[in-house]
């Protein structure tokens, strides 16, 4: 963790989580195939770690314990997984035969309304 975030929220008085400190936070599960972004599962974690660092009721440390263990893979599958990520992320999507950044439009080049979603109780998300 960055001692400038540190010391910043001691001075703001503002909760920090360094999830990443937690060896859970570097289980490749919980993050998507880019490996920069968490998925779902990551982001209940990091939701939970907020919830516990606020002192919500009900919350415990129970997002910082690891995940089962994960089924042994070969070297030679870790291998190959590496070389595409790094083929796709690292080398560019435009080396490995898609469209380079510079050429894609903005995602939502027009101003859209937000609509919520049901969640699966029913209410807003």
């Amino acid at each position: 963790m960055n001692d400038a975030l540190k010391e910043a929220s001691l001075a703001t008085g503002a909760r920090l989580v360094d999830f990443a400190a937690h060896p859970v936070g570097r289980d490749p599960r919980l993050w998507t195939e880019d490996r920069f972004h968490v998925n779902a599962e990551g982001h209940t974690r990091i939701a939970a770690a907020l919830a516990q660092a606020l002192g919500l009721p009900g919350t415990d440390d129970a997002w910082s314990r690891p995940l089962p263990d994960a089924e042994r893979r070969s070297r030679w599958a870790s291998f190959a997984d590496g070389w595409r990520w790094c083929r796709r992320h690292l080398l560019g999507r435009a080396w490995a035969g898609g469209v380079p950044p510079e050429a894609r439009g903005p995602k939502r080049p027009q101003l859209e309304p937000v609509r919520s979603r049901p969640t699966p109780t029913g209410g807003p998300l």
